[in-house]
This record gives structure tokens, sequence and C-alpha cells, in this order.
């Protein structure tokens, strides 16, 4: 089973630090701004995808909208993550199954990742 996480952010210090935490916990990891990130994931559909609600260009509820319209990704469960005050309610509008508000601790992110996919294979627990 796959453990590809499709990172979908466009600050670069934050895929840095996610691609590393994320890389040292045993899971594969792509990391793409927008319209690129959703096209990879309809190429190759992730085991899970972390997305950025607000962008610059495409933004996360467009991103979303495209997956769930996309029957190869429509079941791929999706993490919302935003530094945006008072957006739970997006949670639910955009089917996703978790919620990381910014800034998040790490902790926090490999807990919400291994609820919500395989774990990688050799990972120490």
């Amino acid at each position: 089973m796959s453990t590809r996480i499709l990172v979908i952010e466009d600050d670069a210090n934050l895929v840095d630090i996610l691609t590393e935490v994320l890389t040292t916990a045993g899971y594969t990891v792509e990391a793409r701004s927008n319209g690129q990130g959703l096209a990879s994931a309809m190429l190759e559909p992730p085991a899970l995808i972390l997305l950025d609600l607000y962008m610059p260009g495409m933004d996360g509820m467009t991103v979303r909208k495209h997956l769930l319209e996309f029957e190869p990704t429509a079941a791929v469960p999706v993490v919302l993550m935003t530094a945006q005050a008072n957006s739970r309610k997006w949670q639910n509008d955009m089917q996703a199954v978790a919620q990381l508000d910014k800034p998040f601790h790490l902790d926090e992110l490999l807990a919400v990742v291994r609820a919500h996919m395989p774990s990688p294979e050799g990972e120490q627990l």
C-alpha cells in the first residue's frame, strides 16, 4: 500500500519542514503548489493529501472541488491546512478528514497523518 503524501502548499519554508518531518517518519513526500498539485494527484493518486486552503491562483477549495469530481481522487483523504481564523466550517464543506490550524505542532501533524493512512514500512512506533 502506498505511503506517498502529496503536499499542496505555496509556502516553501513549510514545504521544507513538512517534507523533512514526514520523510524522516518513513513516508514518501511530493510537494507541489496549486494546479501542479492537482495535476500530480490526478496522474497518480497519493495515499493522503495535505492541502493548504488559501493559495494564490488556484486555492485549496478549487483544488478540492476538482479532486472530488475525479473518481480516482475522490476518496483520497485530505487534511486541510490553514492560518485563517474561524475556518472550521471548511473541513465539513470540503469533506476533509482533518484540519491543521497553522502554526501547528509537528506531533499533531504526525498524529493526523498516522490516523488517516498506512504506516510506512519499517516505522518504529
